[in-house]
């Protein structure tokens, strides 16, 4: 039991960062946290234009109610 308590305080506080955080395409230096800004703000986007068509009526909805 104390074998096993010794290895929990033996783990790190953290989780250590990546050795890489970007690449290379010609003279541009991509990195990892732009492709994940732009992955979200696409994604919110087309969740964003999907909910709004959804929630907006149509021109053939609209004329019945009238």
């Amino acid at each position: 039991m104390l074998s096993y308590m010794v290895q929990l305080t033996a783990m790190p506080a953290y989780i250590p960062s990546p050795p890489i955080d970007s690449f290379h395409i010609g003279p541009l230096d991509i990195h990892f946290y732009a492709l994940g800004y732009i992955i979200g703000i696409t994604l919110a986007i087309l969740i964003t234009r999907r909910r709004w068509r959804a929630a907006t009526p149509t021109w053939s909805t609209t004329s019945r109610c009238g």
